[in-house]
């Protein structure tokens, strides 16, 4: 697990944007399942939906700016559209479920980078890992922006805005 993900207080107003590390404190030793990611466009932002299993307590999470994408276990650098990546650790999750695997979650290929046209700020994203109840996520983006995180229900909304 990423040092930066402490377990805790919220680090941040989920209503206010921020630019540095935001992170919200998982309620239980449960694992959620991922089932969903979708990318949309707003007045103003740009959203990663990232839907989790109704059955499973919502999953702690943190999001930060990194430098480059590294694929978890390999180490392998991930090349990825962008100029700036922001990368969510859920704690507690997994996005594998029975025999369905990856594939179901991010089609075509989970190891490469899944493009998005048409968006103001957001080129693509790609799962860098899912082991050991983590499963991390990094948005390749325009530019480096400021953002905001927030739950719902099953979701977690990753808002990128827009300048």
């Amino acid at each position: 697990m990423p040092p930066w993900h402490l377990h805790g207080k919220p680090r941040c107003d989920r209503r206010s944007w921020a630019s540095s590390l935001c992170q919200h404190p998982r309620i239980s030793e449960d694992s959620g399942v991922l089932t969903k990611v979708q990318a949309t466009e707003h007045n103003g932002y740009d959203r990663v939906t990232f839907t989790f299993d109704a059955s499973r307590p919502l999953p702690g999470y943190g999001v930060r700016y990194v430098p480059e994408v590294i694929k978890d276990p390999s180490a392998r650098k991930v090349e990825m559209p962008g100029q700036a990546y922001l990368e969510i650790s859920f704690s507690y999750a997994n996005s594998i479920t029975g025999k369905q695997g990856l594939g179901t979650l991010l089609k075509p290929n989970p190891e490469r980078p899944v493009l998005i046209s048409g968006l103001h700020l957001l080129r693509a994203y790609v799962m860098t890992s899912d082991r050991h109840g983590r499963t991390d996520f990094v948005l390749g983006l325009g530019d480096a922006v400021d953002f905001r995180v927030r739950n719902r229900g099953t979701a977690v909304f990753l808002d990128v805005r827009h300048r």
